[in-house]
């Protein structure tokens, strides 16, 4: 199928149309051919697997959602990515960062204005590609690909005890979406988050978005390059690929290049894979 024919949008009733040929549409189809263009064979094989892209109309008042619905496998776009489609990556990352969930909506570090934000020399600029609009859809692929293995990836990971690392407001609280961090939080939660075995704040949701998490952050910084560092004052906070590559998080990285790479194995390899996903053992094993 075109990309065209699975671009689909929800009307004011919230029926999908797709095909539609309006040139309004165009921007956002150029952007995600782009991110088709420069993902990985994992990433592509499943983007054109999908039947769909959907987007809200701007109209309609639906919330900004994204998601991947793996009974179907469909990727829903961010409205709000829909409505700021030249978004740039420095200030959606900053955005992440800075902020968090509260006790019943999203809050801002009470210092993040003094937060900077700089992407290292090795981070290349490509013309076209829209790296937040990628990094989404990385994620929400990870969702599609987590749910096509015989177990789910984390069941193949330890329980994850060093979340005590994170404020959060249960001792045993392995996620922050329903046991909530605690609000006027300041800089030092991100240096939290750096000595955590989570590479996000949205990743210690649940076990199913860590995944995703993981995945799209080792796609943006080992495939893309887009890894950067936090500043506060004239000290350095936060360093993304240095977390990632950190021995907290070694278990769940080793978990997501072994998924990864599975399509490139022999037939052979493929079965000892599964076979050790199934146990888990051998490279999966933290």
């Amino acid at each position: 199928m075109l990309l065209r024919d699975k671009l689909c949008f929800l009307d004011q009733n919230n029926v999908a149309e797709c095909g539609l040929k309006e040139s309004k549409f165009d921007v956002l189809e150029d952007r995600i051919a782009s991110v088709f263009e420069h993902a990985p064979n994992q990433v592509k094989d499943k983007m054109c697997a999908i039947d769909a892209f959907v987007v809200a109309y701007p109209i309609n008042g639906i919330e900004p959602w994204m998601g991947a619905f793996s009974n179907n496998e469909v990727i829903g776009i961010n409205l709000a990515l829909w409505q700021n489609i030249s978004i740039p990556y420095e200030l959606y990352e900053h955005d992440a960062i800075t902020s968090y969930l509260g006790a019943d909506q999203y809050e801002t570090l009470t210092d993040a204005s003094k937060v900077e934000l700089e992407f290292s020399s090795k981070s290349e600029f490509v013309v076209g590609l829209n790296y937040s609009l990628a990094k989404m859809i990385f994620h929400e692929v990870g969702h599609l690909v987590e749910a096509d293995l015989t177990e789910p990836a984390f069941h193949c990971l330890l329980d994850p005890a060093s979340t005590k690392s994170l404020p959060l407001s249960t001792t045993k609280g392995d996620h922050y979406c329903f046991r909530l961090l605690p609000p006027k939080r300041d800089h030092s939660l991100i240096e939290m988050l750096g000595d955590s075995s989570f590479i996000s704040y949205y990743a210690t949701c649940t076990a199913a978005e860590d995944f995703a998490e993981t995945y799209a952050a080792y796609l943006m910084v080992e495939h893309l390059g887009r890894d950067f560092t936090v500043a506060f004052g004239d000290q350095t906070i936060y360093a993304s690929a240095q977390h990632l590559r950190s021995k907290q998080l070694e278990g769940k990285v080793d978990t997501i290049k072994a998924i990864l790479n599975f399509g490139e194995l022999t037939d052979a390899k493929k079965r000892q894979m599964a076979k050790a996903h199934e146990n888990c053992f051998g490279r999966f094993t933290p």
